[in-house]
């Protein structure tokens, strides 16, 4: 009877076993992830390369005096307009002009014995090497007249060229030397810009070709046409310096003004773009998130031009495709994915 109640009993358990395994709920399934997408398709593609430059004065220069000295006087104003040969500074020449007076004295007696001698040599009262003494010392002292007078020249700082000064850099009285910078100089009565050119696009321009540059707080494009390049490359940068003339003469320019040069290198016919935002950068390569059949793959492609906000696939990828851009980080190698946006659809 006990072994009867007690087989009724492991029945009943054994049925609630199975019963609660029976209820129990699967475990949830994984919803797929929302993502952004882009549908692959072939566009016209242009090339744009984007070079730094800068504004180059026709002439500019920092004007320095030749000797050292004491500044007596400063013959401008800052920013003034001057003219080719103005003198901008006088040193202080008090020693050469002494010596000069001087000079002119002897010169003036040498002069006189020169005239008298040479009376004397036609009257045959002297020799000849007498009368040529008497005219090399009149010789040798009005060339050193030149000479100090060269000298004296070189008291007065002059304009090297036709330009706008700046902002001057001493005072009156200054003691100043050959390095010494007193003002700088700048003629913009034209106006060039230059650019390092990267080896690689060195074929893609001309003399005499129009480009496009931009400048900060000017809205439109300027035009430019390629004047001349540097007969070599840099060695460390492997560019090749261009100067190009800046055609638009209603803007102001400055000396040393930051632009932008903008060249349209070549325009193909069709191109697979995708947003700039799609690209993985690896170590060894570049990868895109493709979805293949409901599941996110990543495939390793080949980049070509870039523009502002895409890229171009050369390689890994078919017209057609969808590329995911959004959630990347979230993405899993054959994890499922939902697109709830497709970007470029129409």
């Amino acid at each position: 009877m006990r072994a009867s109640a007690l087989l009724f009993i492991i029945c009943i358990v054994v049925i609630s076993c199975k019963k609660t395994e029976s209820t129990a709920p699967n475990p949830p399934q994984k919803k797929p992830m929302g993502v952004e997408a882009w549908l692959v398709t072939s566009e016209a593609i242009e090339e744009q390369l984007r070079l730094p430059a800068s504004i180059v004065a026709n002439e500019f220069t920092e004007i320095k005096p030749e000797l050292n000295g004491k500044i007596l006087q400063i013959n401008f104003k800052d920013g003034q307009a001057v003219s080719k040969g103005q003198w901008l500074f006088k040193l202080n020449d008090a020693d050469p002009q002494a010596r000069i007076s001087k000079l002119r004295i002897q010169k003036e007696i040498l002069l006189n014995t020169e005239k008298r001698q040479k009376e004397l040599l036609q009257l045959q009262a002297i020799g000849q090497q007498e009368y040529d003494l008497a005219l090399l010392q009149l010789r040798n002292a009005e060339a050193d007249i030149k000479i100090l007078e060269t000298e004296i020249e070189k008291h007065l700082v002059r304009a090297p060229f036709s330009g706008t000064l700046g902002i001057r850099q001493i005072s009156p009285g200054a003691v100043v030397a050959p390095s010494t910078v007193l003002v700088g100089i700048t003629d913009l009565s034209s106006v060039k810009i230059q650019f390092p050119l990267p080896e690689k696009y060195i074929s893609t321009i001309s003399k005499g070709d129009l480009i496009d540059c931009k400048i900060n707080g000017i809205n439109h494009p300027l035009k430019a046409k390629i004047l001349s390049s540097e007969s070599s490359l840099d060695p460390n940068t492997r560019a090749l310096m261009v100067s190009a003339q800046m055609i638009d003469k209603s803007v102001k320019f400055y000396h040393g003004l930051f632009a932008e040069v903008i060249l349209d290198l070549r325009l193909k016919q069709s191109g697979m773009m995708v947003p700039t935002q799609a690209i993985i950068p690896q170590a060894r390569d570049k990868k895109l998130v493709v979805l293949k059949n409901g599941l996110a793959e990543f495939i390793s492609v080949e980049l070509g031009v870039r523009d502002s906000s895409k890229v171009e696939i050369l390689k890994g990828i078919t017209e057609g495709d969808t590329v995911i851009i959004s959630g990347l980080m979230g993405v899993k190698p054959k994890s499922p994915v939902n697109i709830i946006k497709l970007l470029n659809s129409k």
